[in-house]
């Protein structure tokens, strides 16, 4: 893409690579043929390179060293143990690779300082040539518009509108195939794990001027920049919907996060602060994030605050109204204008044409409402 600014020219070149090798790359084993076949079925049309001294990996071009694929290579995934990355990392200084997926786990969320050290070493050696490490214990990168997977099952709905940034590789994974049932596709998902280097922040930035990305969501178990990620939480909300997801919340949790991602997860008032005053959506879990991205995405964006409600009960018509209001909404009493205009529809027993308007039975038996709900969406704008 040609306009956007800079961070956001240099992010997306990750999401267009020339080529992609997986080192570690077998012909069996969850981290072997999954990563290399997960490109080919989602149609990536680059180059694809297995890297496995032992051998020919099924029938993709196969080198025993990151340094004899004779072209250039843009993107690695590595799936190899914790002890042999840092070799793994200075091969890809040495190819001038942009970017790189760190699979293996057992770093920061395994070993504590010892483990962070080694996320330093090899975020240290990547910074020579600017090239952009995404992990270690992710997934990476899902992208149908250009072919990125991480997974052979993943859908292949092109053209989709919701991106997701998760710490976790799973919820990253769980949102997209719930949302394909149910016809709707994801323009990217980014699953960065401990975020050793490219994390939330730039992918909140990068999302924000992203064309292909109408709503986006976000899981999050901790973060250890609280003023950055608030800065583009809100820098994000003011471009497009942000729902965020937050993991960790009791002490049992955060607990958890630890382990996990080797994140602080902090106190959930304080997210909830955070995310309220960057104008972000919070949300429960990943049923309620796909509800909210679908109605966001179907929905027009309100003209202001002010709304009509239509019900069928007096008593659901004034928890309705408590609802909203302390949502930030107002539902104002119609004028008296609108209430004599309202006659010429409803003027039956047990009806109220104050605002909520309780239409009783009449709901049922009215021919058309059309009329009526365009005269009450007049009303709610003023």
């Amino acid at each position: 893409m040609e306009g956007g600014s800079e961070h956001f020219k240099k992010i997306d070149r990750l999401f267009h690579p020339r080529s992609v090798a997986v080192v570690g790359e077998s012909s069996k084993g969850v981290g072997g043929p999954g990563f290399l076949l997960a490109h080919q079925k989602q149609g990536f049309s680059g180059k694809l390179y297995a890297i496995n001294p032992k051998g020919q990996v099924r029938d993709f071009e196969t080198y025993g060293s990151l340094l004899d694929v004779p072209g250039p290579v843009d993107h690695v995934v590595v799936s190899v143990p914790a002890k042999i990355v840092p070799s793994i990392i200075e091969d890809c200084v040495k190819k001038g690779v942009r970017s790189a997926v760190i699979f293996t786990s057992g770093f920061r969320e395994w070993e504590g300082d010892e483990g962070a050290a080694k996320e330093a070493e090899i975020v240290k050696a990547a910074q020579k040539i600017g090239m952009r490490l995404i992990g270690p214990n992710c997934m990476g990168f899902y992208c149908p518009n250009t072919g990125l997977s991480y997974r052979v099952d993943m859908p292949r709905i092109k053209n989709g509108r919701i991106s997701i940034i998760s710490q976790s590789g799973g919820v990253s994974m769980t949102p997209v195939y719930a949302a394909a049932d149910k016809g709707i596709g994801f323009a990217k998902a980014i699953s960065y794990g401990n975020e050793c280097d490219f994390g939330a922040v730039e992918s909140l930035l990068y999302l924000a001027e992203d064309p292909d990305t109408e709503v986006i969501c976000v899981y999050i178990e901790g973060t250890r920049d609280g003023e950055a990620l608030r800065n583009a939480l809100s820098t994000a909300a003011k471009a497009k919907p942000v729902i965020v997801l937050k993991g960790g919340k009791t002490d049992s949790g955060n607990r958890a996060v630890l382990s996990h991602t080797g994140a602080m997860a902090g106190s959930n008032v304080a997210w909830e602060a955070m995310c309220n005053q960057a104008g972000a959506i919070m949300v429960n879990d990943i049923d309620e994030m796909l509800d909210t991205a679908k109605m966001l995405l179907l929905a027009p964006k309100p003209k202001g605050k002010k709304l009509a409600l239509i019900s069928v009960s007096g008593g659901l018509g004034v928890m309705f109204t408590d609802l909203f209001t302390i949502n930030g909404f107002e539902v104002p009493k119609f004028s008296d204008e609108i209430r004599v205009d309202l006659r010429q529809w409803i003027d039956n027993p047990g009806t109220s044409i104050r605002n909520p308007l309780d239409m009783a039975s009449s709901f049922f038996i009215l021919d058309n409402h059309k009329p009526l709900f365009k005269r009450l969406d007049l009303e709610a704008n003023i």
